[in-house]
């Protein structure tokens, strides 16, 4: 999955999608709308200037995950029904 996101100056726009690779490349992604209670998520991220992208990541994969009903993940600081739990190292 990845991010569109554009960069101008010191200002970093991302697009509140996030896209799969379907065989076609970047010209025809799919769009992955939500998440399902057993999934699991990792964000990686060079997080070199603001860290805007891996912020904006984690709000952009728990709005998904909250758009699936009860999405508790078996993670550290999560609780079943809560928003999935992001740890940054």
């Amino acid at each position: 999955l990845w991010i569109k996101k554009t960069r101008v100056g010191g200002s970093v726009e991302q697009e509140q999608k996030l896209f799969f690779d379907q065989g076609q490349g970047e010209s025809e992604p799919g769009e992955k709308a939500s998440f399902d209670p057993e999934d699991e998520v990792v964000i990686i991220d060079d997080f070199t200037n603001s860290g805007s992208t891996l912020f904006g990541a984690v709000a952009l994969v728990r709005s998904l995950a909250a758009g699936a009903g009860d999405c508790g993940a078996d993670t550290e600081g999560a609780t079943e029904g809560s928003p999935l739990a992001v740890s940054i190292f």
